[in-house]
C-alpha cells in the first residue's frame, strides 16, 4: 500500500507538470515556484542544523559530533522502492529502547555531543512539484553541505536507496575541497555507466563518484553479484573489488585498513544487503553468501582513518520481518559508525590532577594522574574530589589536549591498559 501511494505521488506530481505544460502555462512560473519550495526545504535543514551546532557547541568539547540526515528517495531502484520509507523506521529502532546506550566498547551515547538528527531532505514534496532528478540531486548536495557547515556536525546519511551516495559524496568532496577514500560494504558494485539508461540509477551511483574525481580509491567489499560489465568498470577506475568468494583469503587486510592519508578523509557506505540475508531479510535484492553483522563491525572497528561522512543505504521496510529485525540492524550500523571515533573526538576537560582510563572495562573511573607523572607504574584507583567529573557532563576546568599513551596498571588489574595524558593548552 505505501508503495502504491509513494507511486502515485511521484507520478502525480510530473503528470501535473505535463499537464501545466500542455494549457501554456509559462515555465518560468512553474520553475519559481519550484525554487520556492526548494528554498523552503534547504532552510528546514540550514535552521535546523544550525540549532543542532549552536547546541553542541554550547556544550563544548566535541572536535566531531555525527549528524542524521534523513534522504528518503526509492525511485532510483531498479526493482524495489521501499528504501524510501527507511529513515523514519530506523529512527525508531535507534530510540526505542530494547537495547542499553553503552556499546561494546564501553562508549556512551546518551552524550548529546555524540548524535544529532537534522530531520529529513523532503524528497517526495519536492518531486511532487515536478523537479527533476537534476536539481533533486543538487538540493541533496547542498543539504549535505549545509550540515556540514554547522562545525562539528559531520553527516551520517540515512537512505534511501543508493542513488542517493552520489550527490552526498559530490557534497563531502566539494565542501572539504578534494577527493576522499571510500569504503563501499555492498553485495553489488553499483558501478554500471546508466542502468537502464538512468544516470542516477543506485546501480550507477559509484561511477558517477568516480566520474567526477571525488574519490581517490574506492574499495567495494562483500561483492557477490557482479557481471562482466561491473568488473570493466571497476577496471577503468582502478576500484579495489573484494567479492566474498575470496573473503577468507582476504579477511586480514580488510580488517586492518588504513585510509584517508593524503586526502581529505574517509567516506564509508553501507549497503544493507551487504550483508548475508540471514541476518538483514529487509532488502530489496537479496543475495545469500553474504558478510555476517560480526565482519561488518570488526572491518568497521579496526579501520584506521579520519570518517568524515557515511551513509546507510538500502534497507527495505516492506521485505522485514514483522518484528522489525533489518531495522535494528541498520540502526546498529548507524550507531557503530556515530560513535566509533568519538572517544577521540571529544576533547577530555578535567582536573589537572586528575586522569580518565579509556580501557573498555575501566572507562569513566579516574586515576591520580600524579602518579603517573611519578613513576609511569602503580597507577592506583582512587575516588575522584567531588570537584572532579566526567567530561561527558559538562565543563568544569580549563581545556586541556588529549594524548594517547599505554601505561601500566597495578591496581585494581594488573594489565596493560590505555589512558589519556592531560596537556594544559589554556
Amino acid at each position: 500500500m505505501q508503495f502504491a501511494e509513494m507511486s502515485i505521488i511521484g507520478r502525480r506530481g510530473i503528470h501535473f507538470l505535463h499537464k501545466l505544460n500542455a494549457e501554456n502555462v509559462p515555465v518560468a512560473l512553474i520553475e519559481k515556484g519550484q525554487s520556492r519550495v526548494i528554498d523552503a526545504s534547504l532552510t528546514l535543514i540550514r535552521e535546523r542544523a544550525k540549532l543542532k551546532g549552536e547546541l553542541v557547541r554550547a556544550l563544548g568539547g566535541a572536535v566531531a559530533s555525527t549528524s542524521l540526515l534523513g534522504v528518503p528517495l526509492g525511485h532510483n531502484s531498479s526493482f524495489l522502492q521501499g528504501p524510501a520509507f527507511a529513515p523514519p523506521r530506523i529512527r525508531e529502532a535507534i530510540w526505542c529502547g530494547s537495547t542499553n546506550s553503552t556499546t561494546e566498547e564501553g562508549k556512551e551515547l546518551n552524550d548529546p555531543r555524540v548524535l544529532t538528527d537534522v530531520g529529513d531532505v523532503p524528497v517526495q514534496e519536492i518531486r511532487d512539484c515536478g523537479v527533476d532528478d537534476d536539481r533533486l540531486m543538487n538540493v541533496i548536495s547542498e543539504s549535505v553541505k549545509l550540515v556540514m557547515e554547522q562545525d562539528p556536525l559531520r553527516p551520517l546519511v540515512l537512505g534511501g536507496d543508493h542513488s542517493i551516495s552520489y550527490p552526498v559524496v559530490r557534497a563531502v568532496s566539494e565542501k572539504l575541497g578534494g577527493p576522499v577514500d571510500i569504503l563501499h560494504l555492498d553485495a553489488h558494485p553499483d558501478i554500471y555507466h546508466a542502468f537502464e539508461d538512468n544516470k542516477y540509477s543506485h546501480a550507477s551511483s559509484f561511477a558517477r563518484i568516480m566520474e567526477g574525481g571525488y574519490a581517490r580509491r574506492l574499495l567495494q567489499v562483500g561483492i557477490r553479484s557482479i557481471n562482466n560489465e561491473g568488473r570493466v568498470q571497476g577496471k577503468r577506475f582502478g576500484v579495489e573489488q573484494y567479492e566474498m568468494r575470496t573473503f577468507s583469503r582476504d579477511r586480514h587486510f580488510l580488517e586492518n585498513l588504513k585510509l584517508g592519508e593524503g586526502v581529505k578523509g574517509v567516506y564509508i557506505s553501507i549497503d544493507v544487503d551487504c550483508l548475508d540475508p540471514a541476518f538483514a531479510p529487509g532488502v530489496s535484492h537479496i543475495e545469500p553468501g553474504g558478510l555476517s553483522f560480526r565482519d561488518v563491525l570488526n572491518i568497521l572497528h579496526n579501520l584506521q582513518g579520519d570518517v568524515v561522512a557515511a551513509d546507510v543505504v538500502e534497507f527495505n521496510p516492506q521485505r522485514d520481518t514483522v518484528d522489525g529485525m533489518t531495522a535494528m540492524v541498520a540502526a546498529k550500523l548507524f550507531l557503530k559508525l556515530s560513535i566509533r571515533d568519538q572517544l577521540a573526538q571529544l576533547e577530555v576537560v578535567l582536573d589537572l590532577d586528575w586522569i580518565i582510563c579509556v580501557d573498555s572495562i575501566w572507562a569513566g573511573r579516574f586515576w591520580s594522574l600524579k602518579g603517573i607523572r611519578k613513576t609511569h607504574r602503580g597507577i592506583s584507583a582512587s575516588s575522584p574530589p567531588s570537584s572532579c567529573y566526567s567530561p561527558t557532563v559538562g565543563i568544569k576546568y580549563r581545556t586541556c589536549r588529549v594524548e594517547y599513551g599505554p601505561q601500566i596498571c597495578s591496581q585494581p588489574l594488573n594489565r596493560l591498559v590505555e589512558v589519556l595524558r592531560v596537556v594544559v593548552t589554556s
